[in-house]
């Protein structure tokens, strides 16, 4: 069983057959060493939600893993916080999201919810309604006001990621209720395009 985990510190975190096997073996053996730090990111991959648990469950795990989690390599923690981050970002609309959210927001670091906005970023651009899902992403994040610091202004602009402001604003096409507070949250977070076009003004301006 050491040596099986041994195997898997050695691998980055992915959902590919050889870890799988290892992990599962894992998982029906040793107690102690189901207890070591790097035990505890391969659990939160082969265990993520949907499968049989909500995500309320899941994040309370994470929380409670906090303490294991903290004994990882730098690298490690980074890679295990984009993969809690992904999680997130793929439970939107998953059992106990908004309770699963909460706990995880209170849980881990400051920075986190950047790491959350940019799992939201690479969701949105994946998905073929990127300005739905926006849109969504704003509705559910507004129903937490307890972090509004967290969500609004750390996650949400990274979630807009480079999206052209026409795109943005089409968001709000898409709020039959909180359009107005969209555009209001537009206004205080330009889009990075609009601001790098700016810029790229002022110092064409300044260079005649």
């Amino acid at each position: 069983y050491q040596r099986a985990l041994e195997c898997l510190g050695a691998e980055p975190l992915r959902a590919d057959p050889g870890p799988a096997a290892l992990f599962a073996a894992i998982d029906t053996g040793s107690k102690s060493v189901r207890r070591q730090p790097e035990f505890a990111p391969w659990w939160l991959l082969f265990k993520r939600p949907p499968q049989g648990r909500a995500f309320s469950d899941w994040a309370g795990v994470v929380a409670g893993a906090r303490t294991l989690l903290a004994d990882l390599p730098p690298a490690r923690l980074e890679e295990t916080e984009d993969l809690v981050a992904e999680v997130a970002a793929a439970a939107l609309e998953e059992e106990g999201y908004l309770d699963g959210l909460e706990t995880l927001l209170g849980a881990m670091d400051e920075e986190w919810p950047r790491r959350l906005g940019q799992a939201h970023a690479r969701a949105v651009a994946a998905s073929p309604n990127p300005e739905r899902q926006l849109a969504r992403t704003f509705v559910r994040w507004r129903q937490l006001p307890g972090f509004e610091r967290e969500l609004l202004d750390l996650a949400l602009p990274e979630a807009t990621g480079d999206l052209p402001p026409k795109r943005l604003a089409e968001v709000g096409e898409r709020l039959q209720a909180g359009r107005e507070e969209w555009e209001l949250w537009l206004q205080a977070h330009p889009p990075r395009r609009a601001v790098s076009r700016a810029v790229r003004g002022v110092l064409r301006r300044g260079e005649r």
